[in-house]
């Protein structure tokens, strides 16, 4: 952490692990200050991180990953994180629509130029994808992950309909059921955990 640690602090920590030039921690940390993510009185005071700015840095970073994954169709920090928690406190939910589910429905949107079928279409294929990578049968559950729950919650947000789509034994984690279009999908044999329904 480099929370109350000077950078002559950093330096000699990391040159101790690794063997990292001077220069090199120098314009590491020359850059953290200058796209505000710490901040020091002097250079012999411990830097302070700037937590609000950081936060946002590192979302911005998750979000990018987010969407990279969903378009080359390989899933991995997808299956770690919950873009949306449902059961939370209505403010809450605004801020992870707005700042996880948005950016990422927006981004699968200007993939498939606003297509309905090809956005759906994508979305099944990574469900597929995830039933492949957590096989599952009803004697033996897949192992947890956030992924079909969120690709539910991308395709409500979408407006998709997932009407008559197998979900069948999909772990269902933070999914929001409440207003998706259902009728004839496979819901037999899903785990669900934090699901809203109504």
């Amino acid at each position: 952490s480099l929370q109350r640690q000077t950078p002559q602090d950093i330096k000699q920590r990391w040159q101790l692990a690794l063997p990292i030039p001077a220069q090199h921690i120098d314009q590491a940390i020359v850059r953290l200050k200058y796209r505000y993510l710490v901040e020091s009185a002097a250079t012999d005071q411990p830097l302070r991180l700037r937590l609000p700015i950081m936060a946002r840095y590192l979302l911005r970073q998750l979000v990018a990953v987010l969407i990279e994954e969903i378009q080359a169709e390989a899933l991995l920090q997808f299956h770690r994180y919950p873009l949306l928690m449902p059961t939370a406190d209505p403010q809450t939910q605004q801020t992870q629509r707005s700042l996880l589910l948005e950016p990422v429905a927006d981004a699968i949107r200007r993939t498939c130029q606003s297509n309905p079928e090809q956005m759906r279409a994508k979305l099944i294929r990574l469900l597929d994808t995830v039933r492949q990578d957590y096989p599952a049968s009803p004697t033996q559950p897949a192992s947890p992950t956030q992924a079909p729950g969120n690709l539910i919650n991308v395709a409500n947000q979408l407006g998709l309909s997932l009407a008559q789509v197998d979900l069948s034994l999909l772990p269902l984690a933070h999914a929001d059921l409440s207003t998706l279009n259902l009728p004839g999908a496979n819901l037999s044999g899903c785990q669900f955990s934090h699901t809203v329904w109504a």
